[in-house]
Order: C-alpha cells, then sequence, then structure tokens
C-alpha cells in the first residue's frame, strides 16, 4: 500500500504530507484545489515525465516522495525536479535513475485517470485478466512446462547445428591439430619430470665430481667415516660388559655405522648411473621444445592441451556421424513442438470459451455503472511475431487477448485503448472487478471515476470501489456524496491564499467533519441543515450496509 505521499514546491502545492489508510481512500475538494495535481506528483515518483514547469513558482526545484509497505517491508521513493533541466531520483535512500524508480515501483499503483491507466492499457493486462476470470492456472502450468521444453529441444538443435557448421568449415584444421595432439603422446606431469633430468644431465660433471668425493670420505678412502668407525666398535668392544652405559653407546655407534654403510651404497650406484650423455640431453631438449611449441601454439597447458584432444575428437565425431545427431534432435524438437501445440491449443480453447463468458459477465456489471448502452468483447487472437505460417509460440501461450468496446450504440467495436475516456477506464476496471477474478495491485488510484454518473449508479459505484478496497488500498477523487460516503478515510483538499500567494492543503476529516463536507458535496457553498441530514443519512445507510 501506498503508506505516505509528500509534495514539496509542485504547481500550486507549497508543503504537503498525505499520510493514507488501507481500504478506501477519498480525496474531495473544490474544483481548483489541487486534487488532479497531487495524482499528477503520484504519476511524477512512479517515473512519468517530468517538466520544469512544474515547480511552483518562485522556487528552484520541487521534491515528491512516496513510501509503500507491503508484508511488513517498506520502499521509499524520491525524486527532484530542477529548473535547470536536472533531475534526481533515489531509492531507499541510494542514487537512482528515473527508469529504476519505475521498475521499483510497478505493479504497486494502478493509476487511472485521464485516459491512463497502467494495467487496463497494456497489452499483458487482457490476457492475465481473462486467464484469472476463466481459472486457467493449471492449463499455463502444463503449457509453460510443455513451452521449457520446447525451447531445450529448439536450443539443442541450434546449437548442433550451429557446432556443425563451424565445425564443417575448419574440419581440415581440426584434423591437422588433432593429429598433432595426437602424436605428441602427451602425458600429466611428464614436462616437470623432463626438466629435472636435463637439469641433471646439464650438471652431470659437477654432480660426479662432488659425489665421487663424498663416496670416497664415506668408505673407499683411506681413513674413510666407515674404516674409523669400525676401529671405534672395536675398540669398545674390548671394554664390553664392564660398563652398561657405555655398551648402550657402543650399540648406537653399530647401529650409524649401518646407516653411513647405506648412504655410501647409494653413492656407490649413482657413481655408476651418472654420466654426461649428449644424446640424452638433445633427446630431452627436443622434448621439451615440443612441449613447448604446442603450449604456446594453443595458449595452454599441458592439461589443457590434452582437454583440447578430446574436444576435438567429439567435434569431428560429431561431423562423422551428423546425420544422424540431426535426424535425432529434429525428432526431439518435432516432438516438443507438438505436445507444446496441444498444450497451447488446450489454452486457446479454453481461453475464447472464457472470453465469450467475459463478456456477457461484463456487459451487465457496465449496465450496473451506467454505462448500458456499452457492448464489451474480449477478443482472442492469434499472436503477433511468427514466421508465416508458423505459430508463434511466447512464455503465455499463441494468443494476443484485447478488450473491445463501443460505448455507444450503433458503433463499431474499437480497441479499448483507442476510444476510452478517463472515467470509462475507471468503470471499466470496476467492472472487471465486478466480474470476480482479476490481478490486483496493491493501490488502485481513480480519477473521474464519477464523470457522468450520479444518483443510484454513483452509490453502486461506491459499492463496487468499496469491495475492491477490501482486498487493495484505493485511493478515489470524487466530487459525489454518494461514493465519498463509503470512505475509510476521507481528506479533503482545500486552497486559500497566503501572503498573496494560493496554497494546497489536506486534512484527514473526522466524522463531524466528514458529515459536513458530504454536506458540502451535496448543497454546493452554502450548507443547510437539509444537506446535513441528508449526509447523515448516506453515512448512516453505509454503516447499515456493513452491519
Amino acid at each position: 500500500m501506498l503508506k505516505k505521499l509528500s509534495i514539496r514546491h509542485f504547481a500550486i502545492i507549497d508543503e504537503l504530507d498525505l499520510e493514507l489508510k488501507q481500504g478506501l481512500n477519498i480525496l474531495s475538494g473544490e474544483t481548483g484545489a489541487g486534487k488532479s495535481i497531487i495524482l499528477q506528483a503520484l504519476g511524477l515518483i512512479l517515473g512519468g515525465r517530468g517538466y520544469s514547469d512544474l515547480i511552483r513558482s518562485g522556487e528552484e526545484e520541487c521534491e515528491v516522495s512516496a513510501v509503500f509497505e507491503s508484508g511488513g517491508r517498506t520502499l521509499s521513493l524520491r525524486r527532484v525536479l530542477s529548473r535547470n533541466g536536472k533531475g534526481r531520483a533515489w531509492v531507499d535512500g541510494e542514487p537512482a535513475t528515473v527508469a529504476a524508480l519505475e521498475e521499483r515501483s510497478r505493479g504497486r499503483v494502478d493509476l487511472v485517470s485521464q485516459h491512463e491507466s497502467q494495467s487496463l492499457l497494456s497489452e499483458e493486462m487482457p490476457r492475465m485478466t481473462l486467464d484469472e476470470f476463466g481459472g486457467h492456472a493449471a492449463l499455463l502450468q502444463d503449457y509453460r512446462a510443455a513451452y521449457e521444453e520446447y525451447l531445450s529441444a529448439l536450443g539443442a538443435r541450434k546449437a548442433l547445428q550451429t557446432k556443425a557448421m563451424e565445425a564443417k568449415e575448419r574440419e581440415d584444421l581440426y584434423r591437422f591439430q588433432l593429429r598433432e595432439i595426437q602424436e605428441a603422446d602427451l602425458k600429466i606431469g611428464e614436462e616437470e619430470g623432463l626438466l629435472q633430468d636435463k637439469k641433471i644431465l646439464a650438471h652431470a660433471a659437477k654432480i660426479r665430481e662432488a659425489v665421487a668425493s663424498v663416496e670416497g670420505l664415506l668408505y673407499s678412502g683411506n681413513d674413510s667415516v666407515i674404516e674409523l668407525a669400525g676401529r671405534a666398535q672395536a675398540a669398545l668392544g674390548k671394554i664390553s660388559g664392564i660398563d652398561p652405559s657405555v655398551d648402550v653407546q657402543a650399540k648406537e655407534l653399530e647401529s650409524k655405522a649401518l646407516e653411513l654403510e647405506e648412504i655410501s651404497r647409494f653413492f656407490q650406484n649413482y657413481l655408476n648411473r651418472i654420466d654426461f650423455d649428449p644424446e640424452r640431453l638433445t633427446h630431452l631438449e627436443d622434448r621439451l621444445d615440443t612441449l613447448s611449441r604446442l603450449k604456446k601454439k594453443f595458449s595452454s597447458t599441458v592439461e589443457g592441451l590434452l582437454e583440447k584432444q578430446e574436444e576435438l575428437q567429439k567435434t569431428l565425431k560429431l561431423l562423422d556421424h551428423f546425420d544422424e545427431a540431426l535426424q535425432e534432435a529434429e525428432e526431439n524438437f518435432s516432438k516438443a513442438k507438438g505436445a507444446l501445440q496441444k498444450k497451447a491449443d488446450a489454452l486457446t480453447r479454453a481461453r475464447k470459451k472464457a472470453a465469450m463468458t467475459l463478456s456477457g459477465t461484463m456487459e451487465k456489471e457496465l449496465f450496473s455503472l451506467a454505462m448500458g448502452k456499452t457492448r464489451f468483447e474480449a477478443k482472442v487472437e492469434g499472436a503477433e511475431g511468427g514466421a508465416p505460417g508458423e505459430t508463434a509460440f511466447t512464455a503465455a501461450g499463441v494468443d494476443q487477448v484485447r478488450f473491445f468496446i463501443a460505448p455507444n450504440a450503433g458503433e463499431d467495436l474499437k480497441p479499448l485503448s483507442l476510444i476510452a475516456s478517463g472515467g470509462e477506464l475507471s468503470r471499466i476496471l470496476l467492472a472487471l472487478k465486478g466480474t470476480g477474478r482479476s490481478s490486483a495491485p496493491f493501490t488502485y488510484v481513480f480519477d473521474e471515476v464519477d464523470a457522468g454518473i450520479g444518483g443510484g449508479v454513483a452509490e453502486v459505484v461506491g459499492r463496487k470501489l468499496k469491495a475492491l478496497s477490501q482486498a487493495s488500498q484505493v485511493i478515489c477523487i470524487t466530487h459525489l456524496p454518494q461514493i465519498a460516503a463509503f470512505a475509510d478515510a476521507h481528506y479533503r483538499i482545500a486552497k486559500q491564499e497566503k501572503e498573496r500567494r494560493v496554497v494546497t492543503s489536506v486534512t484527514l476529516l473526522k466524522s463531524e467533519e466528514r458529515e459536513e463536507e458530504i454536506a458540502r458535496m451535496l448543497a454546493g457553498v452554502k450548507i443547510t441543515e437539509k444537506a446535513r441530514l441528508h449526509a447523515r443519512e448516506l453515512m448512516s445507510q453505509v454503516l447499515g450496509s456493513k452491519s
């Protein structure tokens, strides 16, 4: 719901804060007091076009802000227009674009005023209204499931055709690349091993010299470590059994001597293996050059090259078996399309049936709203955009739903968006609500709903507005007391001269003040006791109808 609307320096409004209630909010006041200007300001905060002419005379900028509340969450919108042509906007305190204002407020308010209705004149609203009226939720769900399958099959077929076409154009290159990678016989981890072997071979002489020196010191040289350890062991053997602590260390020395012998054997064997082999080094360098060339050519690693090899194999396999793969894809697509067409046909039949019922029901509702000569027809036609001879499938079906009216006897039916006036749009929207099913935003705003009606019809309109307000917040500008009597919250808009300037004010009326305002609406400038009595009767009738 729209919780608060604040307006600063906008047209004849200097400062105005309107705190709205749930239910039916009525705005009344004398002609020219600024009621429609309030709706114009609301349109601006919803993303409407702004002009510097909207700024109050003598001010450099105007500002409109709104606070919406739903499910315990609030949404704050703010917009400023400047005389220099620059505009600024905020969403929840953060700078935003006007498009963002429109996006965040979409679906929250339906503003019906001066031939504008954000729902009635949208392309989607008639279809959505018809589907809700006809109870097509299950049919739509089945259709959309089939539509997703259709899109998946269509995408798979297109991807296959595109990939095959690209592969066909580059088949020779792909086969050459695959052969080149396969002949390299790549293995993960091979490059690291080759680099290590190359490093050892490149330093073979230096390594051999160092290892030979170590081996001589440990074992084969004069007074080697192992020879000296053997002498030490022999000396300790002569005093074995005398001092247990010495025996412990003698065993430790024996253990270390064995470890040294193992180490010396490793270096003896290593010396037998290590040798400078120019042919082996050349082979390693050639292999590394091959890997480096392939990595550079394909801008990849060895792992990436192996993945490339697998990808090329799959692509060429696709070419080799393209006819079979395409036939399978075509069969899947044809099957999905056939299933979707059946769902679409079922939905179309249901819509056409519901359209006939809705047309009749709407004419009855319009009759009760003083539009008795109006003919109304919901038409279900094929959606536009398909290729010649092809069905134009969309996420919502294959149908375009439009509302047509002929407001006067003898006229041809024409699209609702072309000929309905603001007052007619308001009453048509009310009539749609009277059918029992239709989409509902959080807030409806009506202007001119009372145009050309009065008396008993005005009371019917009031009752319908009241019924609508049970599910959605309703804001209505009216001159008719029969409508105002149904208000849950009644605001009087007035203008007065202050410091030789006209200013607009808004007042939330208490019970006695409501009675006085409704009396004014009945009698005009001079309020009589008879008008006050009539006002009390109107308000009593509304209270009585609630009980």
